[in-house]
């Protein structure tokens, strides 16, 4: 979600998201600012709903898994893991790759 001057936090707590991420500069058009709203999926609608009517330009709004145990991984595994992901994600079948390690 893109927007240029909002309060993204008040906006979230009004909207009923649980938090907010602020995005990184590749991640929303030169010279706008942007955030990541986190919701429960019962209420990922009315939040995206809640946001549009704030002002907020709504990029994607989708379910998403959210990692909550990160695997460690020694710099012995970690390229072959990485080779492994990138390989994955190259797949003209797959369409996200989701990874929990450090």
């Amino acid at each position: 979600m893109g927007v240029q001057a909002r309060d993204g936090e008040g906006d979230a707590i009004e909207a009923g998201a649980q938090e907010i991420e602020p995005l990184e500069p590749d991640e929303v058009p030169a010279g706008e600012k942007g955030a990541r709203f986190l919701a429960e999926i019962k209420d990922l609608d009315s939040v995206s709903k809640a946001l549009k009517s704030a002002g907020w330009k709504i990029l994607s709004s989708e379910i998403r898994y959210l990692a909550k145990n990160f695997a460690e991984i020694g710099e012995a595994d970690r390229k072959q893991v990485v080779d492994f992901l990138n390989a994955l994600d190259d797949h003209d079948d797959v369409h996200r790759v989701y990874v929990a390690v450090k």
